[in-house]
């Protein structure tokens, strides 16, 4: 741990061991045990495609396990990215769906149950894509700006 400094941003954690790592399905936030001393946490985030920025703090501190710290922030993000997903896979399967049922029932209804299937599948993805929305500017969006700011607050007091 010595080259790795305690509580200020580096941006190339090769060598340190690792166990516990957690991270979004992006992989644009992480954090993760340090093997050799469990009582510090590895957080970090990527700012740019090339560019990770890594801290490393103790999991009793404040800023990482407190109320408001990164470690609740990290778990409401992924909670809704979670269900940012789950509403645009919801979008989708309420899609095919309504397409099938209205194929099934095209011959039958003299092409009624086609255009049933269309517009319901077509307000179906709809209804996905503004879950997604909501749920991205509501808790994604939010939760993501909390964990930089807690990320930059650690590194400016640690």
């Amino acid at each position: 741990m010595e080259k790795f400094p305690i509580g200020d941003i580096f941006h190339d954690a090769i060598g340190l061991r690792l166990s516990a790592e957690r991270s979004d399905v992006y992989g644009r936030f992480g954090l993760a045990t340090i093997q050799d001393h469990p009582e510090y946490q590895l957080i970090g985030y990527r700012g740019s495609i090339s560019v990770t920025h890594y801290l490393i703090i103790k999991m009793n501190d404040v800023l990482y396990e407190g109320e408001n710290g990164f470690l609740q922030h990290f778990e409401a993000f992924l909670s809704n990215l979670d269900k940012m997903h789950a509403s645009g896979a919801a979008g989708v399967t309420g899609a095919a769906t309504l397409v099938g049922l209205g194929l099934a029932g095209c011959a039958p209804s003299l092409r009624a149950g086609c255009i049933v299937g269309a517009v319901g599948g077509v307000i179906s993805l709809i209804g996905g894509l503004i879950g997604e929305a909501y749920y991205y500017h509501s808790g994604v969006k939010p939760e993501m700006e909390a964990l930089i700011s807690l990320f930059q607050t650690i590194d400016l007091n640690r």
